[in-house]
């Protein structure tokens, strides 16, 4: 789905290649992770036509992560963007909060220089999340914006689980400030499931970043998900992980500091 050139990107990840496959196990991302548990042959994948599930009585303690004072929140589940909102503060102000599908379609310019430059397909999860993601948050600060609430955002999946790919892209311009919280729950699963996200952050120039992973699945699930960040001169960057949930637990996280002076805390 998408604009064609969302549709290349696909496309070209989907190519085989076997030096993906050939990945040793000394490699990093297989040194302690027992990878044999992803057994992808055993997913299936849960489309859209479900996300109303997620307004059901069982699945309202997910929702309540959504309900505390922000900047702004978006709802994700089944791999449709559900709801999303900004406060008057935010929009006033120039910041873009919405799917990653929407911000193709009317913000294309911002987000097609970025998507898959610092996440790209050298691995094989990198290819696969290429290919297959079906949701995910973009997020634009203007220069100089600072957001005194945090941005929420959760995606949810309901008990039929499946294979979820959710791609973030993130751009906050020179000397902005905000703080966002990103979470993964589920329902009770009744078969296996992965949710597997990449983030892409880009800090500008003396911005500053915090960003929060929060993994609460339920048993059963496999959740690995990747961050990588670009930190430009004199930005700084906090990112904090919390896993309490899912059978397999992977956040790799990568910060590239770019500039004299930037700096993270993970």
């Amino acid at each position: 789905d998408g604009p064609g050139w969302i549709a290349n990107l696909r496309r070209d990840a989907r190519v085989p290649r076997e030096d993906l496959e050939a990945t040793p196990p000394t490699d990093e991302d297989r040194r302690y992770t027992d990878l044999s548990m992803l057994d992808f042959g055993q997913y299936r994948f849960a489309g859209p036509d479900r996300a109303h599930e997620v307004v059901t009585h069982t699945d309202r303690a997910a929702l309540a992560m959504l309900t505390g004072p922000s900047s702004g929140d978006i709802l994700h589940t089944n791999g449709a963007t559900v709801s999303s909102s900004l406060s008057n503060e935010a929009e006033a102000a120039g910041v873009i909060f919405t799917s990653v599908e929407r911000a193709a379609a009317t913000h294309g310019h911002v987000l097609r220089s970025r998507l898959g430059t610092l996440v790209g397909q050298e691995d094989f999860m990198g290819a696969r999340a290429m290919a297959l993601f079906d949701q995910g948050t973009f997020l634009y600060v203007p220069a100089g914006v600072e957001l005194e609430l945090p941005l929420q955002a959760l995606s949810w999946s309901s008990s039929d689980g499946g294979e979820r790919h959710v791609r973030n892209v993130v751009v906050v311009e020179p000397g902005a400030r905000v703080v966002f919280c990103d979470f993964y729950c589920s329902a009770p699963l009744a078969r296996p499931s992965l949710v597997a996200p990449v983030t892409e952050l880009f800090v500008g120039a003396g911005a500053r970043v915090g960003w929060m992973t929060w993994q609460e699945l339920s048993d059963g699930a496999r959740f690995m998900a990747h961050l990588k960040a670009r930190v430009e001169q004199g930005a700084h960057l906090d990112l904090a992980s919390v896993s309490l949930g899912g059978e397999l637990s992977r956040v790799r996280s990568h910060v590239q500091l770019a500039g004299p002076g930037s700096s993270s805390n993970l």
